[in-house]
């Protein structure tokens, strides 16, 4: 293996781990939304049953 293969391995593995983590932390975001629109929209039913 010469210097630049060994350069581009390093680019590709680089750019994979960063666009892993961006897609980790989106996606948690967007998990962790999701959950709290759920919650609130239980919490919207519970207080129609109630009224």
């Amino acid at each position: 293996m010469n210097i630049k293969n060994q350069l581009y391995m390093l680019m590709l593995l680089l750019t994979v781990m960063l666009s892993v983590k961006f897609v980790f932390h989106s996606g948690k975001k967007i998990f962790m939304n999701n959950i709290e629109t759920k919650s609130v929209i239980s919490e919207n039913k519970k207080s129609e049953w109630l009224t």
